[in-house]
């Protein structure tokens, strides 16, 4: 059977009949027209006349959401219009501009003017229609339209006081402040649903009010960009304005989201909340720069504050550390990763090309980090962590040995530390690494007794004797954690293997004496009648001898029998 034609064509028409978009659609070719007609014209653009057709315009926009609500009670329609009366105050800042460069005094006044009439235009509906705009939103609406109306007139007086060289930071400036303004909505986002006034129109929340700081939000992000037009030679595609000027409003954001899902028990909000900032730093790489103007802002940038890249990391690794002290448990591995991002990054990061080679501050950061939570949660894991973080900064940081020992420490002494942990936690996941370690400190010293002494021949016998010692030192450690006769026993194999490293030692001494043409054959033939002996001592029943020995002394010295028997 084949579908009625007619079907699509009457729901797209039953949606715009329902949303009636057309205020909006309206008011952007109303914005167009005036630019086509007055944007051209210098003389006219500074006359006022687009001033005051933008004014009347946005009246008149009041005035068709007072006849729609209070005698139709259009409220869909009516919520169009209101934001689209917002986008109008947007557009009467922009509008100023041009008036603030060529006479500072005027155009500030007009600013001021315009402020006033937008807060009583505002204040007006909210009244004569009787919503309910809280306090808690209320007043960061207002901040932000103060912003919006005031921040302008302080790169256009940079100029009259000789301060130009201060412009580009006042205009890099304005996000960072807007994002601050937004934070005002944090008491709002904090607020539980039960507290949450009635607002006198079927708007459900959150799309009444935030619905209209989100269109702010849009509002500022476009007036970011029209103000390093307006203020600057540059413009067009020279204007240095890249979306790594935002990153101030998507934190402040993420900050509000977090806070909603926190206490609306959200997890979706929750999860955008924590995943919002990477958004900002996807933002924080801008490139080398597409012309001399964005090149030189760049290295200006760079050279004083940080580069882009280093901005978005710093800023991020503030915003989770909030978050996790806030309480939310997934901000700790954000925390992690961030750190991890930030030792890749530097002054000339500018791309991904551009990352540089671990640094070893951030690392070593993270890993203190890491460490003094371990401490205080006595967490194995996240000591693990802390102890590869700080062996990967031992890679790229400079050591006081060098050649053969200085590759030998950087591989063992993980090792060693690793088999130390297990002594000092004991949690689920330490007490299993226990069990491997006790076992792999007698092994490790065996092979570095009778092994390392001719693969490694360069290794100085000092490195090799403190390897030995500290293993000795963890063996013993591991046995008082537990006392029992295996752990006892993994001592003594240890300290056999501190014993066997100096037979090297003595095999040289000999090659020097009189013995050493025969040497090699007395060696061999001296190991062939030891492992004879163990064979016999095996057969007299030593081990079962020297397991009851072992026992007894670990009695001795306070442990406990072994399980096994």
């Amino acid at each position: 059977m084949f579908k009625d034609p007619s079907v699509p064509v009457f729901s797209i028409a039953r949606f715009l009949y329902t949303q009636n978009p057309f205020y909006l659609i309206g008011t952007m070719l109303v914005l167009f027209g005036l630019q086509q007609s007055l944007g051209r014209e210098p003389q006219l653009a500074t006359n006022g006349l687009l001033t005051a057709l933008l004014t009347g315009y946005t009246f008149f926009l009041a005035g068709i959401a007072a006849v729609v609500i209070r005698w139709g009670q259009i409220w869909d329609d009516a919520r169009t219009i209101l934001l689209v009366i917002v986008l109008m105050f947007f557009m009467l800042s922009a509008s100023l501009d041009v008036h603030l460069v060529t006479e500072p005094v005027s155009g500030t006044l007009l600013l001021a003017l315009s402020l006033a009439l937008s807060i009583a235009l505002s204040e007006g509906l909210l009244r004569g229609l009787r919503i309910h705009l809280a306090p808690r939103y209320r007043l960061p609406y207002y901040l932000l339209l103060t912003l919006l109306f005031v921040y302008p007139a302080v790169p256009a007086w940079l100029a009259q006081f000789g301060l130009v060289e201060a412009r580009p930071w006042v205009l890099f400036a304005f996000p960072w402040l807007a994002g601050a303004a937004l934070l005002s909505l944090l008491p709002a986002a904090r607020a539980p649903a039960k507290t949450e006034p009635a607002s006198g129109t079927p708007w459900k929340w959150p799309y009444f009010p935030w619905s209209l700081f989100v269109y702010l939000s849009i509002g500022i992000a476009i007036r970011s960009w029209w103000l390093t037009i307006s203020f600057e030679p540059a413009s067009g595609q020279d204007a240095y304005f890249r979306p790594y000027f935002l990153l101030p409003i998507c934190l402040a954001w993420s900050a509000l989201v977090l806070e909603i899902g926190r206490t609306r028990a959200s997890r979706g909000a929750l999860v955008a909340g924590m995943l919002l900032p990477l958004a900002g730093l996807a933002m924080a790489f801008p490139g080398p720069g597409a012309s001399p103007v964005e090149v030189a802002f760049l290295g200006n940038l760079s050279a004083m504050l940080g580069s882009p890249a280093q901005l978005a990391v710093g800023s991020m690794l503030a915003f989770y550390a909030w978050t996790w002290l806030r309480g939310v448990r997934a901000a700790e591995g954000f925390l992690i990763l961030v750190g991890l991002m930030a030792s890749l990054i530097g002054r000339d990061t500018l791309d991904w090309n551009s990352l540089s080679s671990p640094q070893a501050l951030p690392l070593a950061a993270v890993a203190a980090g890491l460490t003094a939570v371990a401490a205080i949660d006595r967490s194995t894991w996240r000591a693990l962590a802390a102890g590869i973080l700080i062996c990967g900064g031992l890679r790229y940081a400079p050591l006081p040995i060098t050649g053969a020992d200085a590759w030998f420490w950087q591989w063992h002494a993980p090792a060693v530390a690793l088999l130390a942990l297990t002594t000092l936690l004991n949690d689920d996941l330490a007490k299993w690494l226990r069990q491997i370690a006790w076992r792999a400190a007698p092994a490790m010293g065996l092979i570095a007794a009778l092994i390392y002494p001719w693969a490694l021949p360069q290794l100085s016998v000092g490195s090799l004797s403190l390897f030995l010692a500290l293993l000795l030192a963890t063996s013993a450690a591991l046995w008082l954690k537990q006392r029992e006769p295996p752990q006892l026993a993994a001592v003594v194999m240890t300290l056999a293997a501190n014993g066997l490293a100096h037979f090297p030692m003595l095999y040289r001494l000999i090659g020097k004496s009189a013995l050493a043409a025969g040497l090699p054959w007395l060696a061999v033939g001296l190991t062939v009648v030891l492992v004879a002996l163990g064979i016999s001592l095996a057969k007299m029943g030593i081990w079962h001898s020297a397991r009851k020995c072992l026992m007894r002394l670990n009695m001795a010295l306070g442990g406990s029998v072994d399980k096994a028997t």
